[in-house]
């Protein structure tokens, strides 16, 4: 992957990647290493692995001191590039934001229900979902891929 993505790089004076290495979590399957290598419902396990990388991610952004660091699951990246200093933050994700917001808006005691939801559930919005009128179509539900579910 790591070769894959630096022939990609238009700019290589400009950006570097730097290859980290996803550690093994039980139920993860090898060699996964971004979303695209695990259905939705195992993603939480390649959060899991990203979390075990903390201090080895802290450590490298403060030798290196970026002037960006991209992250997606790694929730906690703001919050190290804050106090290390000097270091912007974006998060990038490809997903349907509707799909997105939903899982974050739902709470704790609902989310037993959101994961063994059918993705018909989906498509209506939680109580109190702050806007009506945004909602999640049929086409983004793909994106959860609920166990037992492929509606």
């Amino acid at each position: 992957m790591h070769n894959y993505i630096n022939n990609q790089n238009l700019y290589p004076n400009l950006i570097t990647f730097h290859t980290l290495t996803i550690p093994r979590v039980n139920g993860l399957p090898e060699g996964a290493e971004t979303t695209a290598d695990v259905p939705g419902y195992l993603e939480s396990l390649l959060a899991t692995a990203m979390d075990e990388l903390y201090d080895q991610i802290k450590s490298f952004l403060r030798n290196l001191k970026p002037h960006f660091v991209f992250f997606d699951f790694a929730h906690w990246i703001p919050d190290v590039a804050l106090e290390i200093g000097g270091i912007k933050t974006l998060c990038y994700k490809i997903v349907c934001p509707a799909a997105s917001a939903i899982s974050l808006i739902r709470s704790p005691l609902e989310m037993t229900t959101f994961m063994a939801s059918t993705a018909a559930d989906l498509v209506k919005p939680p109580p109190g979902y702050p806007s009506t009128p945004f909602l999640v179509f049929g086409s983004c539900c793909w994106l959860t891929e609920l166990p037992g579910d492929r509606s």
